[in-house]
């Protein structure tokens, strides 16, 4: 998600983001994605970075519960992201 939201804006030329989280504000910005999604991608930079990192002790079953209704918004931005392209 990263890497796809990473191509299109450099491809677009839609700015230069601070960070991975940034990609999906700008991805708002440029209406490709609804500022609600975008809010929530970039909640799921930082959750996944907590994961991948291990910044904290994690809770698995939250972690896991949390995953299961993450997989929604994935499939939100495969869908605007087909669409944008589509275009």
């Amino acid at each position: 998600m990263i890497d796809i939201a990473a191509h299109i804006v450099a491809s677009a030329k839609l700015g230069q983001p601070k960070s991975a989280g940034d990609l999906f504000v700008i991805l708002a910005k440029a209406k490709i994605l609804d500022q609600k999604l975008s809010q929530r991608l970039t909640q799921a930079v930082g959750f996944r970075n907590i994961l991948v990192h291990q910044y904290s002790d994690i809770d698995y079953h939250l972690a896991y519960s949390d995953l299961k209704r993450k997989l929604k918004d994935l499939r939100d931005f495969a869908e605007r992201i087909n669409n944008y392209l589509r275009k």
